[in-house]
């Protein structure tokens, strides 16, 4: 706990209301070896270069509401990091936007066809 700016007058002066969260990712026993790469590859404001995520929570006024910001703040981040991203499949065209798509072509050409200087014999 540290002292925190921002809110709170007098009482941010007297108490430590701030909360610094740290979580050292290569010497955590609960994490395999698979998730602690993701997360030593991911590069967020979170993670330091020694391997650790350190969250700053100051919001709030009281010590209580900004330990479970901090702790929300990290349950999301590791969320985020540890969800694939499901990968997009191609899809082919319709024959109508393929249809629409030469018309349109066709429409195009003629009116440029149209602007030409015509030619003489």
């Amino acid at each position: 706990m540290t002292k925190s700016s921002g809110p709170g007058g007098q009482n941010i002066n007297k108490n430590s209301t701030a909360v610094t969260l740290e979580f050292d990712i290569l010497s955590s026993m609960s994490l395999p070896e698979k998730i602690k790469q993701i997360l030593l590859n991911t590069s967020h404001s979170y993670l330091t270069k020694a391997g650790k995520i350190i969250i700053n929570a100051n919001t709030y006024k009281s010590q209580h509401r900004n330990k479970t910001e901090a702790v929300s703040r990290f349950i999301t981040y590791f969320n985020n990091v540890l969800v694939t991203k499901k990968k997009r499949i191609d899809t082919k065209p319709t024959k109508s936007s393929i249809e629409k798509r030469l018309n349109e072509k066709r429409k195009n050409s003629i009116k440029k066809s149209l602007r030409k200087k015509p030619k003489y014999e």
